[in-house]
């Protein structure tokens, strides 16, 4: 299952985002992508969000990718020091 993410992924937009996260983790197995090339603001909320869907994921067996990695996304990573 694809998932695009937009340039704003805060917590005002992760209400609308909460019910295709958690159809992609409770969907059929497969790879969840999560398409990030267009994000310009993330906060600690929507972080918080994606890295509870991979730990799902993972704790599920079900294969995920982030792709597009945004400048954006890769300064809230170092920001708490989380690799992915």
């Amino acid at each position: 299952m694809k998932i695009i993410l937009g340039k704003d992924c805060t917590i005002r937009q992760l209400e609308s985002k909460k019910d295709r996260l958690g159809k992609a983790l409770t969907g059929p197995k497969g790879k969840i992508s999560i398409e990030i090339s267009k994000l310009e603001k993330i906060d600690t909320a929507f972080l918080q969000a994606l890295l509870a869907v991979i730990k799902t994921c993972e704790k599920n067996g079900k294969k995920w990718e982030i792709k597009g990695r945004s400048a954006a996304f890769e300064s809230i990573l170092a920001c708490y020091g989380i690799t992915l």
